[in-house]
């Protein structure tokens, strides 16, 4: 059963972070009886690399490369020969072979060599993380093992790159954490410029002065991180801050993330700008972070190793439309990671869009970013959205940072 299998329990703790995750790898495919897995086909990926590159191999390369992790036995690097010795600085992959004529002897020759049974390769057509081959190099790869009995022997990747993206390390943990104090830090800083007259424009521009200031990168791109609309004149979801101003009794929400050594936050807190005179936001707004906060509760009771994303979904959705309120046009959650949005598991429902990545269980040490945001009614003045990021635990979740629980309320007079 996929819930059964765990990363690595004790990772070499001075091992890079690359070879930890090689190390990972090669527990999972004895676990799912795969013989070897080639990670990365490709060349010049700094053009276009390969979703696992990050994770598993560390280093662009220029001409076409193999990247094989065995169940047993030695990782091997084949590689143009120029591409050698930058390899072997990574320190992931003990066997590394270059070639100056062509890939296909050196694969074939390591291939009859080994005589793996199957061969797990970098495709998929459910999760974009485990989809890295492109159609070109993968009928250059059919190419190279013609007349081979390992061309029958390809499968695809995917329950690998599930369990070695989602499965977080120690240090993977560590890195995911350090990146939410920080943008916990962020956030009181734009606490603190909260005020009528701001728009979003001016907030991101503070917002990438002070990650510049720390050697710190948004977590997705930059012209929607952070994401700032404010009050019920501003567009809400994938789209750049705007040029309109605050005023009092707007609702401002702000979804942001940063890059810390490779890893990435997604987080999201919501504000009132109180009016002169007023204590606590209007009922009509308290009464829809009532009904999100049970919404987000209801669906973090569900995160449990083997659970279905959907059904994490479905409770969230549950508890918003018992309280009368519409339901979201989006997923409750998604995997963190190397990525904001780190394929895997989806905790949405079973829509088109989503494939088969609902119906895929949870897993300890996982990461997710769980989000949900609803408009207010009656009158109309904004959303209220919230969103933190948390790691499966054999029994439940742990918070990397505290979780927002109370609107943040700022006073304007």
């Amino acid at each position: 059963m996929t819930k059964s299998i765990s990363p690595l329990a004790n990772p070499a703790t001075t091992a890079s972070l690359v070879a930890q995750k090689v190390a990972q790898a090669q527990h999972i495919l004895r676990q799912l009886n795969i013989d070897c897995w080639i990670v990365q086909f490709a060349q010049e990926t700094g053009l276009h690399p390969d979703p696992v590159q990050n994770l598993l191999v560390g280093t662009d390369v220029t001409w076409l490369s193999a990247f094989i992790i065995p169940a047993d036995g030695d990782p091997t690097a084949i590689v143009g020969s120029l591409d050698v010795e930058k390899v072997r600085a990574v320190g992931a992959y003990p066997n590394v072979v270059g070639y100056v004529q062509g890939i296909g002897d050196p694969l074939r020759a390591w291939l009859t060599e080994h005589d793996p049974q199957t061969i797990a390769i970098t495709t998929s057509q459910s999760d974009h993380a485990a989809d890295g081959i492109t159609l070109g190099n993968y009928r250059r790869l059919q190419k190279a093992l013609q007349g081979t009995p390992y061309a029958r022997r390809l499968v695809p990747a995917e329950k690998v790159v599930f369990l070695v993206r989602g499965c977080k390390l120690p240090d993977e943990v560590a890195r995911i954490r350090t990146a939410c104090q920080l943008t916990e830090e962020l956030f009181r800083e734009i606490t603190a410029r909260l005020r009528p007259g701001v728009t979003g424009l001016a907030l991101s521009a503070f917002a990438h002065e002070w990650m510049r200031a720390r050697h710190l990168e948004p977590a997705w791109e930059a012209d929607s991180c952070p994401c700032i609309p404010i009050g019920p004149r501003a567009p809400v979801g994938h789209v750049p801050a705007g040029d309109i101003p605050a005023e009092a009794g707007d609702l401002i929400f702000c979804d942001v993330g940063v890059v810390y050594a490779g890893y990435r936050s997604d987080m999201q807190r919501t504000w009132y700008l109180l009016k002169p005179g007023e204590e606590q936001p209007p009922a009509n707004v308290q009464r829809a972070w009532d009904a999100l906060m049970a919404a987000v509760a209801a669906g973090v009771r569900k995160l449990t190793p083997g659970t279905p994303g959907w059904h994490v979904d479905a409770a969230a959705r549950k508890a918003l439309t018992a309280r009368g309120f519409p339901e979201p046009p989006f997923a409750f959650g998604h995997h963190l990671g190397a990525n904001a949005h780190d394929g895997g598991v989806v905790l949405g429902p079973r829509w088109e869009r989503y494939g088969r990545a609902p119906y895929l269980p949870i897993v300890e040490d996982q990461v997710f970013a769980v989000e949900y945001g609803i408009p207010t009614s009656d009158p109309y003045l904004g959303w209220v959205s919230v969103e933190d990021d948390l790691r499966i635990t054999p029994d439940g979740v742990e918070w990397l940072v505290p979780p927002q629980r109370e609107i943040g309320l700022v006073r304007t007079a």
